[in-house]
C-alpha cells in the first residue's frame, strides 16, 4: 500500500488508519500529519487550534522525521 499524496510506501499502523468515520486514510505520516495541520489552521477558535498544534506535535504514535 502506498501514500496517496507522495507514494510513499506504508508502514503497517498507517495502512490500518481511519478516519472518524471508519474509511482508510491511505496516507504516510508526514502527509497526515500535514493534512491534519491544513483543517486545524481553517478554524477560527485560537485555544482549540493551539490544543490541537501541540496533539500533533507530541504525537508518539508516528515517531517518523517530520
Amino acid at each position: 500500500m502506498r501514500c496517496l499524496a507522495c507514494n510513499k510506501t506504508l508502514k503497517e499502523y498507517e495502512a490500518v488508519r481511519k478516519d472518524e468515520e471508519g474509511n482508510y486514510i491511505d496516507l504516510c505520516g508526514g502527509c497526515y500529519r500535514h493534512s491534519r495541520v491544513e483543517d486545524i489552521y481553517k478554524r477560527t477558535d485560537k485555544t482549540e487550534i493551539e490544543q490541537d498544534l501541540t496533539s500533533i506535535l507530541t504525537d508518539e504514535g508516528d515517531n517518523e522525521a517530520y
